[in-house]
Formats: structure tokens, sequence, C-alpha cells
């Protein structure tokens, strides 16, 4: 009698797509917001986000402006302030999504972490951990601390997403932490997806882990792209856990002038009381007649129209000017592109 061993499931294999509701979500190091501010909102909104996980935030305790530009901006930030030099983690999502910190019984010494449920119509319990491991914390501390985490995580409900900067080199098949961090996920049936370099002197440092379960919803989408923001790079992704509806929905009128016909218009214009000769009249009585005469043209050759549409909600800070800075821009990146 043979028996046949089944090879454990590689935990930096990646899940494949599917077309299944889901939230957008980044990672990033951003080395300081306080500075950086408008590049973080830009980059949130140009990737389209749902939720951004951001380390080395260097938030204190007396940071008050920045939290009030981003509300005013129509986002909520939940934050853990940065417990020494660099450090200090946030989690900043749109206003429309329902994130809700969760009070930690577990404090550990290599690692600084936040943790907060998503929930909503449409979407299933989301458990949030962003976690920063400084270079200089002790590995073995960490990975003894992680396991712990991981092991309360799964008493928890709802479905845990890990993400952050962890500062191991898991490309590294040389480096015993990288290999023991890997054995702890296999152990514990977790998966981390990103295999691309997320620095850029090299190295895989910022992850993305969940469940590796079939009840643990999939992601897919997986991209790493440099970052005008950090010397780290971004990390994006779909997580399918459904998505509820952000969008407002107004009622519009307009009239569709594109189709109108300026011969028509023109000679309903001259056949028109307008267009006729007749006796010196009132200013007002002038006025009146010309604004009733083309409002009742208009009304017959271009009528108004009511349309939903979906109201964007643009924040206030993103003007013309900034629509127009952002053309020129992509516009400058494809010239580039051609030249190399």
């Amino acid at each position: 009698m043979s028996i046949v061993q089944t090879p454990l499931r590689s935990p930096f294999k990646k899940l494949p797509s599917t077309q299944h509701p889901a939230l957008k979500i980044g990672n990033l190091n951003c080395r300081s917001m306080n500075n950086k501010i408008l590049d973080i909102l830009e980059y949130f909104r140009e990737m389209n986000l749902d939720i951004l996980a951001l380390t080395e935030t260097w938030l204190e305790d007396g940071d008050i402006v920045t939290p009030a530009i981003l509300k005013e901006c129509g986002f909520t930030l939940h934050a853990s302030s940065r417990r020494k030099r660099g450090g200090g983690v946030a989690l900043l999502a749109k206003s429309s999504l329902k994130i809700l910190p969760t009070k930690r019984r577990f404090k550990p010494k290599s690692f600084e972490y936040l943790e907060a449920t998503a929930e909503g119509p449409n979407l299933l319990k989301t458990r949030l951990v962003v976690l920063y491991r400084p270079p200089s914390s002790s590995k073995q501390e960490f990975l003894t601390e992680f396991e712990e985490l991981i092991a309360a995580l799964n008493e928890k409900t709802g479905h845990p997403l890990l993400l952050g900067d962890f500062n191991i080199h898991v490309e590294d098949d040389c480096d015993r932490t990288a290999r023991d961090f890997e054995e702890l996920l296999i152990d514990e049936r977790w998966m981390q997806h990103i295999e691309d370099p997320t620095h850029e002197q090299g190295g895989t440092l910022d992850l993305v882990i969940n469940r590796d379960d079939e009840s643990s919803p999939p992601i897919s989408d997986v991209e790493v792209a440099k970052s005008p923001i950090s010397d780290h790079y971004a990390v994006t992704f779909r997580f399918h856990v459904g998505k509820p509806s952000a969008l407002k929905k107004k009622v519009v009128t307009n009239r569709n002038m594109k189709d109108l016909s300026i011969e028509d218009l023109s000679t309903r214009i001259i056949e028109s009381p307008l267009g006729q000769v007749v006796r010196p009249r009132e200013l007002d009585e002038s006025v009146q007649l010309y604004n009733e005469t083309l409002q009742s043209i208009l009304d017959d050759l271009c009528p108004i129209e009511q349309r939903v549409i979906k109201d964007n909600d643009n924040p206030y800070w993103y003007n013309e000017e900034c629509a127009a800075s952002k053309r020129k821009r992509r516009k400058a990146e494809k010239k580039k592109k051609k030249k190399k």
C-alpha cells in the first residue's frame, strides 16, 4: 500500500480572479502623512480605492490638522499614534463605509497594529488589521507575538485581512526569519499574496495576508507599482467581500443641444414674432417676448429631459484646476513612455 503525500499549499500563491463585488484596497508605507496629505488624497482618488492602509504615518497624539482635513474632504481616518520615532498605522476609508475600531487586548512589543471591522449592506463582515514592524525589533519575538495575533483572529467573527509593512524579506529563501514566517502561515492556514518587490532597493516587505480556506473571500487583481509618495511601492488589490453602494442618485434636467438643428432654429425664430417688424415696445415687454418666444421654440425643438445620475460627491478641493493638472500630467507621462 502506497501513501501519496499531498504537498502543503504555498502561502505565496495568488487566488484566482473573480467577478463578485469587491472592495478595492491599498497598502502603502507613506513615511509621514502630515506633509503628504494632498498626495495621499490624490492617490486614493486616482486608484479609486475604498480603503487605504497606511504605515509609518508618523502621526502623534497631538496631531489634529490631518484628521480634520480628511474629514472635511469626505474621508474617515482611524489611526494609532506612533510609539517612538517612525511608526504609526492608520486606515483611511470613504465615509460611506462603516469602519469601527476594535479595542486591543493584545499589546505586542515587536510591532504595532490597528484593528477595525468594516460592515454594511451588501458587505460581509471584514476584520482589517494594519501592522508595522520596525526593522530594529526582535525577529524571534515578532514571530511569537504574530502567532498570538493570528490565533486571536482565528477565534473572532468576520473575514480577517492582515496588511502592512512587516520588514521581512519573504522573497529570500535563505532568510531564516522568512522561512519561519512562511511555515507559520502554512501551519495556521493563512496565505500571503505579494510576490513582487515593494521597495526601491528591492525586497518584498509590504504584505497582504488572509485565511487560506474555502470559506474565505478571494483576493484578486494584486498590483505593485511605484509611488511618488515614498520609497515604498504601493500595493493594490480587490477583496471580494461585497461592496455597499456608496454613490447617491439624483435627478437632473437638461436639453440635448447637440441634436438641435441650427437651420430649424433660425427658421423658427424668423417666423416668430421676433422676426417681424413691429411698433416699438417697452423694454420689459420686449424682454418678456424674447424669453417666452425662445422658450417655446426650444421646448418644441429640444425639449427638457430628466435623467437619473450617480452623484460622485467630489471633494471641494478637486476642482477644474486639479482636473486640468491631472490631464497635463498624464499627457507628459504618455509622452515620456513613447520616448523610451
